[in-house]
């Protein structure tokens, strides 16, 4: 992963990319997996969700589902994830989402926030 992070540490977080930036997140993430992501950025399909104590995840809402993100471990719901992907699209859609500011927000009790890390 450290790669990754080199990678998206380079990106301007304005989301003003070209084509180099670009073609190293396709080289080190897979053009499948970099397109799908920033389709998924450009739907805004990223949102923060915060619970109470300072806890937070991230849900990515995919064509069909909302899936859980832990990007700092990394860990996502998805099929691809437990596919034994290292990084799938959403969770690399989540790290360019925090990137550029692009990421919805919402604050859930404690409540919801444990009924759905229960479910995970």
């Amino acid at each position: 992963m450290q790669w990754a992070q080199i990678i998206l540490d380079s990106l301007p977080s304005t989301g003003q990319w070209n084509d180099n930036h670009l073609h190293a997140l396709a080289v080190v993430f897979s053009p499948s997996i970099a397109i799908a992501a920033l389709n998924l950025l450009e739907r805004e399909a990223v949102t923060r969700v915060d619970g109470p104590c300072g806890r937070n995840f991230y849900q990515v809402e995919d064509d069909r589902d909302f899936l859980t993100c832990f990007p700092s471990v990394p860990y996502c719901t998805c099929v691809g994830h437990r596919e034994q992907q290292m990084v799938c699209q959403h969770i690399l859609a989540v790290h360019l989402a925090i990137r550029t500011g692009r990421c919805n927000w919402s604050k859930w009790n404690q409540m919801d926030f444990l009924n759905h890390l229960a479910g995970c």
